[in-house]
């Protein structure tokens, strides 16, 4: 492996940390009704999502770090944030079952994604639109909250990770099948 893969403070991590530190910021502010600066700090925060991909490959800044917290650093955003739309829009049923499906989701994540990486498979076409589809629901959903938009948040969250655990799976298998042929 190369060094520069092992480097931990590259600008694409750098937007990555600020994603995960605002994030918690950005519920507050929903929360409080604090709209002006909800809207500052989405923008940003989505922003960084859509520029430190490119930034990583353009200035040759991949590294294992980032391949982990970018994903991570959308967990994040997008836990804290729902949780917020759903504290301030008194979505009780929303509120629990997002927050347990987000908890068991980022414990998932954290299992299935080492596997993921180390089997070499990459995050796909089908994963990274629901992730900027779902950048757009969250946004609309903080200044026009309703039920639906919620529904379309969820199913769009838990599609791509299905499919990456079925990917999983079946690598897990077939390498059972081959070692039993051994």
């Amino acid at each position: 492996m190369k060094d520069s893969e092992n480097r931990i403070f590259t600008i694409p991590n750098i937007l990555d940390f600020y994603r995960i530190l605002v994030a918690p910021v950005i519920m507050w502010s929903i929360v409080n009704n604090h709209n002006r600066l909800t809207l500052i700090l989405l923008v940003t925060a989505f922003s960084t999502d859509l520029i430190d991909g490119y930034i990583a490959r353009k200035f040759h800044q991949i590294t294992k770090l980032g391949k982990t917290l970018d994903p991570v650093a959308d967990k994040f955003l997008f836990g804290f944030v729902i949780l917020g739309v759903c504290f301030r829009n008194n979505f009780r049923f929303w509120s629990f079952f997002l927050g347990m499906l987000i908890s068991v989701y980022f414990i998932g994540f954290l299992w299935i994604y080492p596997i993921f990486l180390k089997k070499g498979l990459k995050v796909n076409f089908f994963g990274k639109t629901c992730v900027f589809i779902n950048s757009f629901v969250l946004f609309f959903l903080v200044f026009y909250p309703n039920k639906w938009m919620l529904i379309i948040f969820t199913v769009l969250l838990i599609m791509p990770q299905l499919v990456y655990l079925f990917q999983v799976f079946r690598i897990l298998k077939k390498e059972k099948k081959e070692k039993k042929l051994e």
